[in-house]
């Protein structure tokens, strides 16, 4: 991304990766942007042995149409990592969003071009 002059001081780029520990693959990166609703949540899980100890681990929640936390904003980070298993790229702004901005369009389409037909593919 750097060789390709993608770094900006108007905006991070945030890049995840899918979980591929149980064999599945990650998919070609995606851009993406912030969504809005609730994709985990935090669960305590009991450690092997028994006692009182715990693990934190992540829990999904459920998508339920009308709750507000189910994700309605289209082509979010968390629906394209963690339901669909694809590299998200993710544009954020000190808000949180991308959007906010204005003048940004040329910076935002060499990022999808980049995303979408040069970045390293899985």
């Amino acid at each position: 991304m750097r060789d390709c002059g993608l770094f900006t001081d108007r905006f991070a780029v945030q890049v995840d990766y899918p979980d591929i520990t149980a064999g599945r693959p990650a998919k070609a990166a995606r851009l993406t942007c912030v969504g809005h609703g609730r994709a985990v949540r935090h669960e305590y899980e009991a450690r092997a042995g028994g006692g009182d100890s715990f693990d934190i681990t992540l829990g999904f929640c459920e998508e339920n149409p009308g709750d507000d936390r189910t994700e309605t904003v289209p082509d979010v980070d968390s629906t394209a990592l963690l339901r669909d298993g694809h590299i998200s790229v993710t544009p954020v702004t000190a808000d949180r969003t991308f959007g906010a901005q204005t003048g940004i369009g040329k910076e935002l389409n060499r990022l999808r071009h980049f995303a979408e037909h040069e970045a390293p593919r899985p």
